[in-house]
């Protein structure tokens, strides 16, 4: 019985130690880096790269493209076309502030 009683005060004890609340401090310092990773503004070089690497895993002739980047409120534009130039060979690349790419439109 002794060992019965042993048993139960450390799964209580694990239950209370494993639901217990983390110090405040903690979610106040992962906010504040996570507010601080999403407030870095994208240069122009930053969608380039993010372009080249969606055009890269999309299409086969990201070496050969050339690419034109516009700035439209709270996203960028990258016109990107392929060369030599050829009939359907060009690509529309949104890309928001958050260097996520929201749309990949194929050329016709």
């Amino acid at each position: 019985m002794n060992a019965l009683l042993q048993l139960s005060a450390i799964v209580t004890l694990t239950v209370f130690i494993g639901c217990s609340k983390p110090n405040d401090n903690t979610p106040a310092v992962v906010q504040s880096s996570v507010a601080d990773a999403n407030s870095i503004e994208l240069t122009e070089d930053d969608v380039l790269a993010i372009a080249k690497r969606e055009l890269e895993v999309q299409d086969t002739w990201a070496d050969r493209a050339t690419f034109e980047v516009e700035r439209d409120g709270n996203e960028w534009r990258v016109f990107v076309q392929r060369h030599p130039i050829v009939l359907g060979g060009h690509r529309f690349i949104t890309i928001d502030n958050d260097g996520n790419v929201t749309d990949y439109m194929r050329g016709l």
